[in-house]
């Protein structure tokens, strides 16, 4: 059906239906009107501060975790200087278009800007390590990265991290919450200080990094940590330690009890006990060895009595490594990466076993590449894409080839399906000049193609009638 030609067309841009937020359920807002209540995040459901987070992340286990991944990204925040390394590169968003000169200048540009997070009058002492350091660890322990995006008249000249514990989206006002949903152009984020609002942020001024988004509206757009999955498992880690540790600080040696038979004074016991105590008792008096006085015309004796399990009845070591393994599965990530080594490593008969190399590989594609891509996502929404929306940015070399292994790769595919000089150009080799070379090296394509050449005979006068000047030359 035709459309009527006086239908007047809307300006009004399209807005969404959909809730952003719960408007009857605003009890997590400050009596402010301007941020989210309090230090709890709201992405918990348990309610936990950033305060217990940044607790919990101090755990010898997941600082260890955390610190891994931190050092792990850093490698990416040079330019990549080699094929074979790690780092990051900026391209052509339309990677089937080659770059021209022009485009080599913005990309020289681009990438001297961001080593240096930008103006370094602006940021001082801020690096591009320093910042990827930064956020990436304030991701893994709050699942929340946040940095500022400074501008000069419209534009990014530099950018900075902020402490994600101080940063919380803004309240919705009146308008907002009639229609539960956010306005894009309102403010979009505060800085909360000591209970205090002191900054106020656009969705374009400050960054808002989720690597685990959610759909729920209670939690506010939040981000989900891992530590409050882990949290449970931490806490139990923490009493295995606590009581292990306090069985060497206050525990008793209940191997045996040293029994004297002797008609010595009470007086002379206590001596002889005290003199005993100081020779084998260990530090902060721990470990000690119960000591009794019997008399021997009496016919005392001491019989052994068991009063509670050992820390092996317990499964104390297979209870500590089950931790481990669930607070790095949690994380991503294999406990090979942290230097605990489970199953049958090293056995060469085995069939199937996989060594610690091939688990940290496997790790770091589960755990790795998963950050790396957040951190590519939100330096090229808030950074890059402003600057030259053609072009992003891309964290490369993590799984690069050596040279061995390259040549190892072409070598195969030589004799599948590269010829020689398809293989050489990708070294940016001249091509021979030979008929062999734009051939596939395999027996079996060899042999095959070989028998459709046509006789020496078809051959001579193909040359013949190709080349005018062609001559066999007879034998004497």
């Amino acid at each position: 059906m035709k459309q009527s030609q006086d239908k007047t067309v809307s300006t009004q841009q399209p807005e969404a239906q959909a809730f952003d937020f719960n408007p009857f359920a605003l009890d997590y807002f400050l009596g402010s009107d301007n941020a989210y209540a309090g230090d709890t995040h709201q992405g918990t459901q348990g309610g936990l501060t950033y305060d217990t987070l940044r607790s919990l992340a101090r755990m010898p286990i997941i600082s260890a975790i955390i610190q891994t991944r931190v050092n792990q990204i850093a490698e990416f925040a040079r330019p990549q200087p080699d094929r074979y390394s790690a780092g990051f590169v900026i391209r052509l968003r339309d990677d089937k278009k080659p770059p021209e000169d022009h485009h080599k200048d913005q990309i020289a540009a681009l990438t001297e800007w961001l080593t240096s997070c930008g103006d370094p009058e602006v940021v001082g002492w801020t690096t591009l390590e320093t910042f990827l350091r930064s956020v990436t660890r304030d991701s893994l322990t709050f699942d929340q990265c946040c940095f500022e995006i400074i501008y000069d008249d419209q534009r990014p000249v530099a950018f900075k991290p902020v402490d994600a514990a101080t940063i919380r989206r803004s309240a919705p006002s009146d308008k907002e919450i009639k229609q539960g949903r956010r306005d894009p152009t309102a403010t979009a984020y505060v800085q909360i200080l000591d209970g205090q609002v002191v900054a106020e942020f656009t969705n374009n001024e400050m960054a808002f990094g989720i690597r685990r988004p959610r759909t729920q509206l209670n939690v506010n757009g939040y981000g989900f940590p891992e530590l409050e999955e882990v949290s449970p498992t931490v806490i139990d880690m923490m009493r295995a330690k606590a009581y292990n540790s306090a069985n060497f600080t206050h525990g008793l040696h209940l191997s045996g009890i040293l029994a004297v038979k002797s008609k010595m004074s009470p007086a002379l016991f206590r001596a002889f006990r005290r003199e005993f105590y100081s020779m084998l008792q260990g530090p902060s008096g721990a470990k000690k060895t119960p000591i009794i006085q019997l008399d021997p015309e009496s016919k005392e004796e001491v019989q052994s009595v068991n009063l509670s399990n050992s820390n092996s009845d317990m499964e104390y070591n297979q209870w500590l490594n089950f931790l481990i393994k669930e607070i790095c599965s949690l994380y991503q990530m294999d406990p090979s990466e942290l230097g605990y080594l489970y199953g049958a490593e090293g056995q060469s008969s085995a069939l199937n076993v996989s060594g610690p190399s091939d688990r940290i590989t496997y790790s770091k594609e589960k755990g790795l590449r998963p950050l790396l891509r957040g951190l590519e996502s939100w330096i090229n929404r808030w950074l890059v894409y402003p600057l030259a929306p053609h072009l992003e940015l891309s964290f490369v070399g993590l799984d690069v080839q050596t040279e061995t292994s390259r040549l190892e790769t072409i070598t195969k595919r030589v004799k599948s399906h590269l010829t020689v000089n398809e293989a050489r150009s990708i070294f940016d080799l001249e091509p021979l000049d030979n008929p062999v070379a734009d051939m596939i090296l395999d027996p079996s394509y060899i042999n095959t193609a070989t028998q459709y050449l046509p006789p020496p005979d078809e051959q001579a006068d193909q040359l013949a009638d190709s080349d005018p000047d062609f001559e066999i030359e007879e034998e004497d």
